[in-house]
């Protein structure tokens, strides 16, 4: 890792993100998170974080937020919330499987 990597950090309104963003914050490195909640991202903002509105089911936002970050923090609870999502999604379109 180097000073001029951008993290992303999936959860930071959440007690494991949270405590992992503020970690790389203190240690100069860029973060960024997705909120669902417009207060939590302003919140977020105060403490230098870069936060998008949006959610797992946004496609065109994960792209976004997830454009120019060199490293990706997950917690174990949101990716199972993740594949459950994109299985929601898929099973209910024509054509993907």
């Amino acid at each position: 890792m180097t000073q001029n990597d951008r993290f992303l950090v999936y959860g930071a309104s959440g007690s494991q993100g949270d405590a992992v963003a503020q970690l790389l914050v203190q240690h100069g490195f860029e973060v960024r998170t997705i909120t669902r909640n417009e207060e939590t991202a302003k919140t977020l903002k105060e403490q230098n974080i870069e936060a998008f509105i949006g959610d797992l089911s946004d496609v065109e936002q994960l792209h976004t937020a997830h454009g120019g970050a060199s490293e990706v923090f997950l917690p174990g609870y949101l990716t199972m919330a993740f594949w459950l999502t994109r299985y929601q999604q898929t099973s209910r379109s024509p054509g993907l499987a």
